[in-house]
């Protein structure tokens, strides 16, 4: 590990090594597979593009990115239970939350509440950054290249490149972990 590692002063040597494994065993496929679910749904939505009439479909393709923008954020959150990195982990998940911030919430994580946990909303329970009142079922403009539900859009190209950009953050993270874990081999 390098010193000039900012997060290589933050690792705590004391977490097990096995118990750190673990988390990285289930992590790894499951990053894959959300990876790959989401690179599909994006897919989806291009082969729309040579239609002239999407109708719901489109919305329905919508839903379906925006749940698996948030499934690949979870299971890149995974990294932050492993100690040595969660600092670096958190940080990327920042700059990730960053791109759907509106009014200080999380336009994603709203929306994905919202088509998620419907029932809970409809009766008033939801707990999620929206709102009933406000956001359960507002209007909404829907297209191939954007999402706007009441008060929260989403650009698909830009959330992508959000998403592209955190597969690039984590891999970085799970090469900081390799470190961590292979220095715990040879301590």
């Amino acid at each position: 590990m390098s010193p000039s590692c900012r997060y290589c002063k933050r690792m705590d040597k004391t977490i097990s090594p096995i118990a750190q494994a673990a988390i990285w065993d289930f992590y790894k496929p499951r990053h894959t597979h959300t990876w790959n679910m989401l690179v599909l749904s994006w897919r989806a939505m291009d082969g729309l593009q040579a239609h002239t009439d999407h109708g719901f479909e489109v919305e329905y393709l919508w839903e379906n990115f925006i749940f698996r923008l948030w499934l690949y954020r979870t299971a890149v959150k995974t990294l932050t239970r492993l100690g040595p990195v969660e600092a670096q982990a958190q940080e990327v998940l920042d700059t990730f939350d960053k791109t759907f911030e509106v009014n200080g919430r999380n336009g994603l994580k709203a929306l994905r509440d919202m088509l998620e946990h419907f029932d809970d909303y409809a009766s008033g329970k939801g707990r999620g950054p929206a709102t009933r009142a406000d956001d359960l079922d507002p209007w909404r403009t829907v297209s191939i290249e954007r999402y706007e539900r009441g008060q929260f859009t989403i650009d698909r190209r830009k959330s992508y490149d959000a998403a592209m950009m955190m597969r690039s953050g984590a891999h970085d993270v799970e090469e900081a972990f390799l470190r961590w874990y292979r220095a715990q081999e040879t301590g």
